[in-house]
């Protein structure tokens, strides 16, 4: 791809998408997500357009023709012409851990690090990160849509109503009443849907009063908005801060709409934004025009000029890196390095480089992260370096090596011990109460934590008798087959930095 399509694709608000298509192609569908934007067209061939940074989540070039796809956070999926899930990307949650299915999948949906698919019965599959239970869905319920999006996923049941499913409910929006023709997932823990008349309706946790202009034939939604196109077309939004009204092209015409898939709130879709902010505030929405171009805006509306991006090799190659590591109970190790700088790219944008990651002296995984890396897979020993890729693909020195047992604990760099993270112990008290509720056959754990520090909070590790049970981002820890009694249930608060916060123990098997 030209620099000089690049910067039609991503330097005007809206943004403009025109797939690169063939003569008397078209696109037969399309899906946003926080790092890249790909349409299909009607030979089932896969286009995207990929935000600085991201070059490795690029689809494969011996990917089968598809009939379906979805772009999650940094992963994507599809659906090839005999019904199986494919899927490429990033794969540190099992994203990419498709099953293979009994019947042709109809319909699939990419959440942020998971996906959903339907099979031809209507039977729910899910794969990928399952911290909240939101790959399982409810058994002996068919379905005719499925998305995910945050921690959970919801789907629309033959009777056109809408459940959802999940643990967390920070991200488990309500079940609504249909029936629904369709619905949208991506407003936090709200979720809306298309009634048979042509209306919105949203779940209460949306905080925006849909539009009502319609008839609508389409909507979408996301954390700014609620949009719907009208019968001709014309698209109609309502807004939870007047403000992003002005990014919208209101009143154009499209024939399609849909949002990003993540539910985080941010997109680095568009490119990393100005100053300190790295990403784009609010999800991202894209429109389908007539011609089969593809427009995409954001309530920010900050798209940087990529023919600017001029980092070159210099800065790359003289970077030098301090390497540490933290080892988990949960059997993972996360590998800390010197935060890399976000490199002036001559405008607004700035980016900071991807991480090849080595292990062993193979190249283990490539990411987009300013400071560290989990292995979710460890070996008992190893040694690790990293070194930098630039989007121009200049490519640094390979770092000192990084050794880490996680037999021993030990953790060398460069052939001497480390001040590790968790030599710090726990420093800082972040637990107000915690309480449990026994179950005839399980417990039910919940805390609290002193508001003022949930900001320095990345979630929980739980630990069971000593061995981990998992790890969570919401405040409550559900277990139906092991009770409490004569058990300890330690829940130790990791810090957006991976260190080990403060520790809060509950259960007669304490010490």
């Amino acid at each position: 791809m030209s620099q000089s399509l690049v910067k039609s694709l991503l330097l005007s608000t809206p943004l403009l998408f025109t797939p690169l298509l063939a003569a008397g192609q078209s696109v037969s569908s399309y899906s946003v997500g926080s790092s890249q934007l790909c349409s299909l067209d009607d030979d089932g061939q896969v286009s995207c357009v990929i935000s600085p940074g991201f070059e490795r989540l690029r689809a494969p070039a011996n990917l089968p023709a598809l009939t379906q796809l979805t772009v999650g956070d940094t992963h994507a999926c599809g659906i090839t012409l005999d019904g199986q899930p494919v899927c490429w990307g990033d794969n540190l949650f099992g994203q990419l851990n498709a099953p293979v299915v009994d019947l042709p999948l109809v319909q699939i949906d990419a959440g942020e690090n998971h996906t959903c698919a339907i099979d031809t019965v209507g039977e729910a599959i899910c794969w990928g990160l399952n911290t909240n239970f939101q790959l399982e869905p409810p058994e002996g319920v068919s379905f005719k849509q499925v998305s995910g999006a945050g921690n959970s996923s919801c789907g629309l049941q033959e009777s056109g109503d809408i459940t959802c499913w999940s643990n967390d409910p920070t991200f488990s929006p309500p079940d609504l009443t249909g029936p629904f023709l369709e619905f949208d997932y991506q407003s936090r823990s709200s979720v809306c849907g298309l009634t048979e008349e042509g209306s919105i309706l949203c779940s209460d946790g949306a905080g925006i009063t849909p539009p009502t202009n319609g008839p609508y034939t389409d909507m979408a939604s996301t954390f700014e908005a609620v949009c719907g196109l009208d019968l001709g077309g014309a698209l109609d939004c309502a807004f939870r801060s007047p403000d992003a009204a002005s990014e919208f092209p209101l009143g154009e015409q499209f024939v399609s709409i849909q949002s990003d898939a993540t539910d985080t709130g941010f997109t680095q879709f568009s490119g990393p934004g100005p100053d300190s902010v790295r990403t784009l505030f609010g999800t991202t929405m894209c429109g389908e025009r007539q011609d089969g171009s593809i427009e995409c805006w954001s309530e920010s509306g900050n798209f940087p000029d990529l023919d600017a991006m001029t980092m070159g090799s210099g800065l790359i190659e003289s970077m030098e890196f301090d390497l540490d590591a933290r080892i988990y109970a949960q059997n993972s190790v996360e590998i800390f390095w010197t935060p890399l700088p976000f490199i002036p790219t001559g405008q607004t944008a700035e980016i900071a480089p991807e991480v090849e990651i080595f292990r062993n002296g193979e190249l283990l995984q490539t990411v987009n992260a300013r400071f560290s890396f989990f292995d979710r897979n460890p070996l008992p020993e190893a040694t690790y370096q990293i070194r930098l890729v630039d989007a121009l693909g200049n490519v640094g020195a390979l770092s000192s090596e990084l050794s880490v047992n996680t037999l021993d604990l030990t953790v060398l760099f460069d052939g001497e011990r480390t001040l590790t993270r968790s030599d710090f112990g726990n420093t800082v008290n972040v637990f107000s109460d915690v309480q449990s509720v026994s179950l005839f056959i399980g417990i039910v754990v919940s805390w609290n934590v002193f508001p003022e520090l949930l900001d320095i909070i990345d979630g929980y590790e739980i630990v069971v008798n000593g061995a981990s049970a998992g790890f969570t981002r919401s405040q409550l820890y559900v277990n139906t087959s092991t009770p409490l009694s004569g058990r300890c249930v330690e829940i130790i608060a990791i810090g957006v930095d991976g260190s080990r916060l403060d520790t809060s123990s509950i259960g007669s098997g304490c010490r």
